[in-house]
């Protein structure tokens, strides 16, 4: 019933049911992550992951990135004669899937999204087992191979964001416990966002406690936390809900194992439009920009605010409208209708990498950095014929501002990083901007609109 990717368009699930078997994809041979054909993306080459919606005027900022990200994709084989999927099973849908998740990072990170030998969907319907225990383990010894290999060979003491989706989010919080938490890379733990699966407050409790403790998140600008959520459409029933939350696993450092909810249990859950546990009502005013998800119309093509409201409830998030806008997502077949797991991420996209630039800004500051921080909105619009103007505003203050190609009538003064004039031709623009000073130099996106 869950912890799959059925997003885009309907033909995940089709491509996935013609998948063969294959008795190697549980070899015991060890992934070799020295090569680039172990990662979905990896920094300099090319990959969905450095993909920004067609038309929204964001952009990837690998190059200049501050902060790197270990992404860890979802489920996405259904495969019924196997343990584990090859690695060949994470090539076209989890590259489909990296560009709808993985690129709400790239503003702010370098991204590194292993291939891993994930564990077959049906086990998780099938409950504990010897098979269940080995298989989620033996995915997870790849996951925590390539962090190994990243930390190793890639990261040279640099911050880092772990994000995750559903399977990936069960390695997420198995991999911050026993690699993360209380282990010298701990300092340099941003933050995480792993929605996709249930949490109880008892595991951040019992396994990250302590002098060193990881907590969920809570407020906007929390450093050093993990985010989860999980969304349902408003009135979804208790039967589903308690169908989703027992499927749900967890791994146990107490008890040295993959753990299943206890009814009764006490579900973290945290508002993507506030990032907080308030259990009121969101309004969609607070919803910048959800990402079309599965229609070829619009698929992976602008972003549209307003397109829901959240609300924190009892461990889930229940999301209005019902059903979602069909112009923007296409409904998933065999599933209850209110089940919104495909779209944890796209509902609430602009949100999250927003999100993502609060928290690493955050963070920065906590160590005392001295260059500047540009914290200026990075979507700002005009209308052509009528005076522009936008500032570019830093944490620490800036000597010179820089900036890509602007709209047509627009000027930057590269000392007082005002961006004026009258604009004279509609359209959608990507602009880069720069800030510096004697201590350095950092760049954002900023998106024009121009309307007619």
């Amino acid at each position: 019933m869950k912890k799959t990717f059925l997003g885009f368009m309907g033909f995940i699930a089709l491509i996935c049911v013609g998948c063969s078997g294959d008795s190697s994809s549980s070899s015991s041979n060890s992934v070799d992550y020295s090569s680039p054909q172990s990662w979905l993306a990896l920094p300099g080459i090319v990959s969905t992951a450095l993909s920004t919606p067609f038309g929204s005027g964001l952009s990837s900022l690998e190059s200049t990135a501050p902060v790197d990200v270990f992404y860890i994709h979802p489920t996405n084989c259904i495969k019924t004669d196997v343990l584990n999927c090859g690695l060949e099973d994470s090539n076209t849908i989890s590259m489909l899937v990296t560009m709808e998740q993985a690129t709400v990072y790239n503003a702010m990170g370098k991204i590194y999204a292993p291939k891993y030998r994930q564990m077959a969907l049906p086990l998780y319907e099938l409950g504990d087992s010897p098979n269940f225990q080995y298989a989620l383990t033996f995915a997870y010894n790849d996951v925590k191979s390539a962090f190994r290999h990243y930390l190793k060979n890639y990261n040279n003491g640099r911050p880092f964001i772990i994000g995750a989706h559903s399977q990936g989010t069960d390695h997420a919080r198995r991999l911050i416990m026993e690699e993360v938490y209380n282990t010298p890379v701990q300092s340099r733990f941003v933050a995480a966002w792993t929605p996709g699966q249930p949490t109880p407050y008892t595991w951040f409790d019992s396994d990250l406690g302590g002098p060193q403790k990881i907590l969920p998140c809570t407020s906007a600008a929390q450093t050093g936390c993990i985010a989860v959520w999980q969304s349902f459409g408003e009135g979804v029933s208790a039967e589903i809900i308690a169908q989703w939350n027992a499927t749900d696993v967890y791994w146990s450092g107490q008890l040295q194992r993959w753990v299943f909810p206890v009814n009764g249990e006490v579900l973290y859950n945290v508002n993507p439009l506030t990032w907080t546990t308030d259990p009121g009502v969101v309004d969609p005013a607070l919803n910048l920009g959800t990402l079309p998800l599965g229609v070829a119309a619009t698929d992976f093509t602008g972003l549209y605010a307003g397109v829901v409201n959240a609300q924190n409830l009892n461990g889930y998030l229940s999301v209005s409208p019902l059903p979602l806008p069909s112009i923007l997502f296409a409904p998933i077949s065999g599933r209850d209708p209110h089940i919104y797991h495909s779209y944890d991420y796209a509902l609430f996209w602009l949100n999250i990498r927003n999100n993502v630039r609060l928290r690493v800004q955050a963070y920065l500051q906590q160590q005392n950095v001295q260059y500047p921080l540009i914290t200026s909105t990075n979507r700002f619009s005009g209308t052509v014929g009528s005076p522009f103007t936008y500032q570019i505003t830093t944490i620490n203050a800036a000597t010179a501002y820089t900036s890509t190609i602007l709209p047509d009538g627009l000027q930057l003064d590269t000392s007082s990083g005002v961006i004026s004039g009258t604009p004279t031709i509609s359209g959608v623009y990507k602009v880069v901007l720069g800030a510096s000073n004697s201590s350095g130099a950092t760049s954002s996106e900023l998106a024009v609109t121009v309307n007619p």
